[in-house]
């Protein structure tokens, strides 16, 4: 068969203990069993499903399309479709985009079939069905499946995913271990959807799917968490530190490195990766003086052997002081300092491998989230976080040796709520000083703490934890139309829908950030 375009094997997603019928006179394609019980029937390559057929049960020598029985029909790239048939159930409708590895279905034996089994066929632009044999299926090429990029050979195909190139990761004696990073630029042609990417050691690998990919982001102190669940194929091999990359609509939205493997059956194995934030967690000891807010981070970074991208001059020139903690804290204590002198919030967060820091203000979304986009919210007010109606700060006399503490009360907020005390001891500050923080720290606490989460939305990868969106929402004792702050976003991908539940919180009026 002449090759037209990429060139891939179809043996990428054929699964352990499947086995490949020889063709037969009158059979235009080929049949794969699931000798060793595993039956998910998976997308070839990335395409539109545009023919399901479905509630057929087994109707051996029947005559016409019912003879498939549970079929679906893909559309690729170049007009070429791939066919399943066979299915005892369908996972997938109509006009639905999927991407390449997607569960179509699982096996099993309706139409004309006599036992599980997948029926595959390979149809040209004039939806005529292209014969090709069992070595075929499992080595030759097929054409423009792919959809673009370099041309696949068995030596550069895993039996677990395909392999999209060689790397060589080196690490110098004495600096800090250098991580794969290859991940970031590849597969830019292979038009799925939604794509994970796993590099191990010298490969990287396209695990088949088998559930909701989920996306997690927050605004601060917290890592980037992606989670998938993937089937257990043929060589395939994931292990802790593995670099782990999320392609939607063929661009990068999240590298990181696997934190975490689970299993509760044979055939799947759910991962958990975090962006490089999660190195954040480490603990450890800081002193500096008269650093700004950037300048600690790129101290902290370069502890930890971190990339930064671009960081944004936070301006607030920070007193001296001698931290001990998680590298999270600190750059906390950081952050919360600048606001409450320099009144500028900045968000930090990893852009798919590289730490950036960002003035709120310009990470506005244009985009409006209200009752009809979201299918479903939960509003809360509270007093229990961040909410204090006294303020003590303390502060060491080197020349008396003695402790002085100043303390504000915000008399009518503790005849409503008690005392709700802030404590921080701040080195070498004088009188004014002690002052204005206390008042300044007063304003910020000394707020009701109201939370509106939204669920169900129609997804929008562009939104992270501490972008803004338009959120208009009318209850009973308040009317809320406004720029809110996302203070948490998980993003969820399955069957080519992609939906999000986000936190939100107000940038001005009755919400506070």
């Amino acid at each position: 068969m002449a090759n037209t375009a990429t060139q891939v094997s179809c043996r990428v997603f054929k699964t352990k203990g499947a086995s490949v019928s020889a063709n037969y006179s009158g059979h235009s394609g080929v049949d794969v069993t699931a000798d060793g019980g595993f039956d998910y029937v998976v997308a070839h390559s990335a395409g539109e499903v545009v023919w399901v057929q479905t509630g057929y049960g087994n109707l051996k020598g029947s005559e016409g399309d019912p003879s498939y029985g549970n079929a679906v029909q893909l559309r690729h790239a170049n007009g070429w479709c791939t066919l399943y048939a066979h299915m005892r159930e369908v996972n997938v409708s109509y006009g639905q985009q999927v991407g390449r590895g997607a569960v179509l279905g699982y096996m099993g034996d309706s139409g004309n079939a006599y036992g599980a089994h997948l029926h595959f066929e390979v149809r040209n632009t004039a939806n005529q069905a292209i014969g090709f044999s069992a070595r075929d299926y499992l080595h030759a090429d097929l054409p423009g499946l792919a959809g673009g990029g370099a041309a696949a050979t068995d030596a550069q195909t895993g039996a677990g995913g395909v392999e999209i190139s060689k790397v060589t990761v080196k690490t110098r004696a004495g600096e800090t271990g250098r991580r794969p990073e290859s991940l970031l630029g590849r597969a830019e042609g292979t038009g799925a959807q939604h794509e994970v990417l796993v590099q191990h050691e010298n490969r990287v690998l396209a695990p088949v799917l088998t559930g909701s990919v989920t996306l997690e982001w927050q605004r601060k102190s917290a890592p980037g968490t992606l989670d998938f669940t993937c089937a257990v194929t043929e060589g395939l091999a994931l292990s802790e530190g593995d670099a782990v990359s999320l392609r939607v609509n063929g661009k990068t939205v999240f590298f990181g490195y696997i934190f975490e493997k689970s299993r509760s059956g044979p055939y799947e194995i759910a991962v958990k990766a975090y962006d490089q934030l999660r190195y954040l967690k480490n603990k450890g000891t800081l002193a500096y003086a008269g650093k700004t807010y950037t300048e600690v981070l790129e101290m902290i970074a370069k502890d930890c052997g971190l990339t930064c991208g671009t960081l944004e001059d936070t301006g607030y020139k920070l007193p001296q002081r001698v931290e001990d903690g998680t590298y999270f804290d600190m750059l906390l204590n950081a952050s919360d300092e600048t606001v409450l002198n320099d009144g500028k919030l900045f968000v930090l967060y990893d852009d798919c491998g590289k730490l950036c820091l960002q003035n709120i203000e310009r990470m506005a979304v244009p985009l409006l989230l209200d009752a009809d986009t979201a299918g479903g919210f939960s509003y809360k007010t509270s007093i229990d976080s961040d909410v204090y109606t006294r303020i003590t700060l303390a502060s060491d006399n080197d020349e008396t040796g003695e402790r002085e503490l100043y303390v504000h009360d915000s008399g009518a907020l503790q005849s409503k709520w008690g005392v709700l005390q802030y404590y921080e001891s701040m080195s070498g500050a004088g009188a004014a000083k002690l002052r204005e923080t206390a008042k300044l720290l007063a304003g910020y606490y000394g707020r009701l703490r109201r939370t509106l989460s939204l669920s169900g939305c129609l997804g929008d990868i562009r939104v992270r934890g501490g972008s803004s969106v338009v959120v208009r929402f009318r209850f009973d004792d308040l009317s809320l139309q406004n720029y809110m702050v996302v203070e948490k976003v998980k993003h969820t991908f399955q069957n080519g829908l992609h939906t999000m539940d986000l936190d939100v919180s107000g940038v001005r009026g009755e919400f506070t950030v």
